[in-house]
């Protein structure tokens, strides 16, 4: 009988952390930066970027794109598994984008990972 009531309790406490995990997730705000901003301090953060594509591609379901505005340029990926069942894949070169997602050094250089994009 023991046994049962911890076991309860811990799916109690599972779901709860569950719960509590997704809650903190949608009250996370993306900073608002220019490419220029964008500097080795803020590895790690979710950000968003107002852009236009300097180029675009995609490989194996993947997105790779350059952004650029007023103020710098700076690489985005998108994968596969974000980029699925949205407008992604309908970009080109040109457009205007708001993408948001985390900044991540890849072999040296600073790009994000892209998890949100609007056009």
């Amino acid at each position: 009988m023991h046994d049962r009531a911890i076991a309860k309790l811990s799916l109690v406490m599972a779901v709860v952390g569950i719960l509590g995990l997704f809650l903190v997730n949608l009250l996370v705000v993306p900073t608002f930066l220019t490419t220029a901003e964008i500097d080795s301090s803020k590895t790690g953060q979710i950000i968003s970027v107002d852009a236009d594509i300097k180029q675009f591609s995609v490989s194996d379901g993947h997105i790779f794109m350059t952004l650029i505005d007023g103020s710098g340029e700076i690489r985005a990926v998108m994968w596969q598994s974000a980029a699925r069942g949205t407008e992604a894949y309908n970009l080109s070169v040109g457009d205007a984008v708001l993408v948001t997602g985390q900044i991540t050094n890849y072999r040296g250089e600073l790009e994000i990972v892209v998890s949100k994009l609007e056009k």
